[in-house]
């Protein structure tokens, strides 16, 4: 009578095991809390001018991509189309908790508000792919006929064109005041995101600087990352150890150099064997010409 031999191969319970640790990821992934947090994305905070002089249009930056523990986390640079601007005393209103610019009033970007400069806008350039639930937020004080409206917009094709994000009032005369817009999600996810500020409604007639904006930053909550890293690499695994079955009518089997070759068994006796036969392959494994490499059973 024929004597079967099985032979259970390693790999599997390997793959078994890899799965398990997959689950345990997942569900971690399912169940765990979401980061909250704010981050600061892009800060500027116009300290490093000379009150008088052109406004500084550089961000504040963490290390290492700057000095301050208080900047953001990506560099950028503040364009305007605004032709009279200049360095003017600014707040502490609206400064970062780990700003170390800390001269009080400090400095900030001080606007003419004439008519002729009514559209004038500024704008910066950020990447939003790892973040969501972005807020846009700055400290504004407009005196006499100042702007009395600001806008914010964004362009995600490089400033072709911009959607519309929401637009705020500014009061007169009450010193400085947080003006906070919530960034829509058409604004996340992308590699390069114009946000823009125009501001508008001026009618001063003279020279005067009578808008002055300061410690503007871009807030934003980062996307979690470590345990869809974490299973997206078990799961590489897993596919890289992964058995397949294949199934197909009773054999004969002769072993020849641990290669199995596998042919229509002739016996008389087949009746004896079992009707159908699973034949489990490692991946890595290749062919053989005429037969198979793998585990299988054997008969004497």
């Amino acid at each position: 009578m024929r004597k079967f031999k099985k032979f259970w191969p390693v790999r599997s319970r390997t793959f078994r095991s890899l799965l398990v640790v997959a689950s345990v990821f997942l569900l971690t992934a399912a169940l765990a809390p979401k980061a909250k947090a704010q981050s600061v994305l892009v800060y500027f905070n116009f300290e490093d001018a000379v009150l008088g002089g052109p406004f500084d249009p550089q961000s504040d930056d963490q290390p290492p991509l700057g000095d301050n523990p208080g900047g953001g986390v990506q560099h950028s640079v503040l364009q305007t189309s605004l032709t009279v601007t200049a360095t003017v005393a600014g707040t502490l209103v609206n400064r970062t908790a780990g700003d170390i610019d800390t001269a009080n009033p400090g400095l900030a970007m001080g606007m003419r508000t004439t008519p002729v400069d009514n559209g004038g806008w500024v704008q910066f350039h950020v990447n939003t792919t790892t973040f969501s639930n972005m807020s846009l937020s700055f400290a504004v004080d407009t005196a006499g006929n100042g702007f009395n409206t600001v806008a914010l917009s964004y362009s995600t094709n490089g400033g072709a064109t911009f959607t519309a994000a929401g637009s705020h009032a500014i009061a007169s005369g009450g010193g400085f005041q947080t003006i906070t817009f919530a960034v829509p999600t058409g604004a996340e996810g992308q590699a390069d995101v114009i946000f823009r500020l125009t501001f508008d409604g001026g009618t001063s007639s003279g020279q005067n600087l009578q808008t002055i904006i300061d410690n503007i930053q871009l807030t934003g909550v980062p996307e979690p990352t470590t345990v869809a890293g974490g299973l997206l690499g078990v799961l590489a695994l897993c596919c890289s150890c992964r058995m397949h079955e294949v199934t197909f009518p009773a054999s004969r089997c002769i072993y020849t150099n641990a290669v199995v070759n596998v042919r229509p068994c002739q016996s008389s006796n087949h009746a004896l064997a079992r009707p159908r036969t699973k034949l489990t392959l490692g991946r890595r494994k290749k062919f053989a010409p005429g037969g198979f490499a793998g585990s299988f059973f054997s008969e004497p």
